[in-house]
């Protein structure tokens, strides 16, 4: 499992379905906010949604082709880093993250 402290206050780790919760609980309450660079925020509706995005970015993790992890600030969700396509033969990547402005 991926998890890396940053540094006292700050760890990147995986989600697990423990935090589709917290997720969506931040997604629904900075929507109008994130809306503006997150195309798929709007597909997040329900607690459901978050636990299947967590599943899905949790294969992708097992199969080598993403990382997808949350920022926790103090242990607490307050957002996402993602390598969301890896192509290591062709030793590339994207990057992207969000933070939650009020998590």
């Amino acid at each position: 499992m991926f998890y890396y402290n940053v540094d006292e206050d700050l760890t990147l780790k995986l989600l697990t379905q423990h935090n589709a919760t917290e997720m969506f609980t931040i997604v629904d309450k900075n929507r109008d906010f994130l809306r503006e660079w997150l195309p798929w925020i709007d597909s997040k509706k329900t607690v459901e949604d978050c636990q299947n995005s967590i599943d899905r970015w949790g294969n992708k993790y097992i199969a080598n082709t993403a990382i997808n992890a949350g920022i926790f600030y103090k242990g607490q969700l307050v957002g996402m880093v993602a390598f969301p396509d890896i192509d290591w033969q062709g030793k590339k990547t994207s990057f992207g993250y969000w933070l939650s402005p009020f998590a």
